[in-house]
């Protein structure tokens, strides 16, 4: 398949959590500011190797753990039966009981997945981001105009890119 003669924007994503229940989330009204950072060919460090301080070569070092934030609109904190985007990201209300992708009494972390809209540009299909056992770090919550949250994390598992 060719590469996409077609550019993508904001208002073609949208952003899901999946715990390893699987419940996927998907998230709405969202401000489409999405950043995944720290992203590099086989997720390793480079470790510079020199000859009598004359570069030599550079070997693969330890594992690298990209980063991904976004913001939504704040719309509901958390409730016992119903799913919302804080609940999912800090493990209460409906997801109390939710399995980490990591597996049972392991850190709670969900699989974090970005879709862009091919088909509607005339792709074959849409292409996807999967951040994998992703940890939340970080969830803020922010009055203004419209309420916001902001969540931050770290992805530990493999990275798939379609």
């Amino acid at each position: 398949m060719a590469e996409s003669t077609q550019p993508k924007n904001w208002t073609m994503g949208t952003i899901a959590l999946r715990t390893g229940d699987p419940t996927t989330y998907t998230v709405a009204v969202e401000q489409g500011n999405l950043a995944i950072a720290g992203l590099r060919p086989e997720q390793k460090e480079e470790i510079l190797v020199e000859d009598r301080g004359v570069f030599s070569t550079l070997i693969a070092g330890k594992q690298t753990y990209p980063t991904a934030t976004f913001t939504a609109y704040l719309r509901d904190l958390v409730d016992a039966a119903d799913q919302t985007l804080v609940g999912i990201a800090l493990r209460k209300g409906a997801f109390v009981a939710a399995l980490s992708t990591l597996g049972a009494n392991r850190p709670y972390c969900v699989d974090f997945i970005w879709t862009m809209d091919g088909t509607s540009q005339g792709d074959p299909a849409n292409h996807t981001v999967t951040l994998e056992d992703f940890r939340i770090t970080d969830v803020a919550l922010g009055e203004g105009d419209i309420n916001t949250v902001s969540i931050s994390g770290t992805c530990y598992g493999p990275i798939t890119m379609t």
